[in-house]
């Protein structure tokens, strides 16, 4: 047997009516139990709101791959919150269209074509963990005293930034204020109203 979760998911973005019926069954796929948002399909077809869209009530094991995956795949942007109970973290993922262009340098590829997680306090408020953000601390110290060559072997930092850094590139540095921006500290992309189209 599965455990329930309490689950949130907010979407944003503009989707056609016949995707609009796609979305909702995956919703109702996904969800055991909805506490909030619209339950009937009439109700979600009628949504009209300068908002994201919201749902919530409980779902295996906190799990919305379906509608996740569907997001992605249909360009709309989403922020996706799972409680912490039993032995289970709290996450938080998200996704938004641009976010597949954010590494422009090659640093982390593809990390971002499923949408980003991270670990989330009790009230669903992302979490920094220090394992996260040390290997970043040390390459910004070594930085400033000039022995970068000496973390040439450190498994913790990406290869690329590292030989960038070494040959002291001038977009090291933006690569590695880009990787703490979306690594380390990241902001949830603000997300777009929620839009059903009229076709």
């Amino acid at each position: 047997m599965s455990d329930l979760l309490d689950t949130t998911i907010y979407i944003g973005g503009k989707i056609s009516k016949k995707l609009a019926d796609q979305l909702f069954d995956n919703i109702n796929d996904d969800f055991s139990e909805i506490h909030e948002g619209p339950d009937s399909q009439d109700d979600f077809r009628n949504y009209k709101s300068k908002e994201p869209i919201k749902w919530s009530g409980m779902s295996d094991y906190g799990y919305l791959d379906t509608t996740t995956a569907f997001c992605r795949k249909h360009k709309l942007s989403y922020h996706h919150y799972c409680e912490a109970k039993y032995e289970y973290d709290g996450t938080v993922d998200y996704w938004a269209p641009e976010m597949n262009q954010i590494d422009s340098q090659g640093i982390y590829e593809d990390d971002f074509k499923d949408g980003y997680t991270l670990k989330a306090s009790q009230q669903q408020d992302p979490l920094v963990l220090i394992n996260d953000v040390k290997p970043f601390i040390d390459l910004l110290f070594a930085c400033i005293k000039d022995e970068v060559p000496t973390m040439i072997n450190d498994e913790r930092i990406p290869k690329p930034l590292l030989e960038k850094l070494i040959r002291k590139d001038p977009d090291a540095i933006t690569v590695l204020k880009q990787i703490i921006d979306t690594h380390i500290v990241p902001t949830l992309p603000e997300l777009p109203p929620f839009v059903i189209g009229t076709r």
